[in-house]
């Protein structure tokens, strides 16, 4: 899976992804994600604004997929894929929970229902001991409770 970073535009887009295809996936490259969920610039070639639409015609014009939107979930029916497609998250890094729907058992119970997307960032998992913790927790949770995992 490729993580998109430069979206200003199909070209931009595209430029990313054959080098990406070429200089570091061992595999051929099915799907992408978008860097980002429109607010903060994190990154030098990162263009911040999120555009889930444009995205799906770029899968399309790409021959990519575009399974996983970064919309922060506010209830867990929120989690679920409409069409294929997952809009939002549970991110496992808290500030990009919504305030209402942020523990780990709630992402849990929406899991014992259908597939729900998880995130972590590695770099994040080894650099904070509060998201490695989460993660480590929600691991031992759904193990305990017998809630199965994908890893993509």
């Amino acid at each position: 899976m490729f993580h998109a970073e430069n979206t200003r535009s199909l070209e931009t887009f595209t430029a990313e992804l054959n080098l990406f295809k070429t200089k570091v996936a061992p595999n051929p490259v099915e799907s992408f994600t978008k860097h980002g969920s429109g607010v903060l610039k994190l990154g030098r070639h990162h263009y911040p604004a999120y555009e889930p639409e444009k995205y799906k015609q770029w899968a399309v014009q790409t021959a990519t997929r575009f399974d996983f939107g970064n919309g922060i979930a506010t209830w867990e029916a929120e989690l679920f894929a409409a069409d294929g497609f997952y809009a939002n998250m549970f991110w496992i890094e808290r500030d990009y929970r919504a305030p209402e729907f942020n523990e780990l058992q709630q992402a849990l119970d929406a899991a014992k229902k259908a597939d729900v997307v998880v995130l972590i960032h590695p770099c994040n998992f080894h650099s904070s001991a509060i998201v490695s913790d989460n993660f480590k927790q929600l691991a031992e949770l759904a193990q305990a409770q017998d809630v199965a995992w994908k890893v993509y």
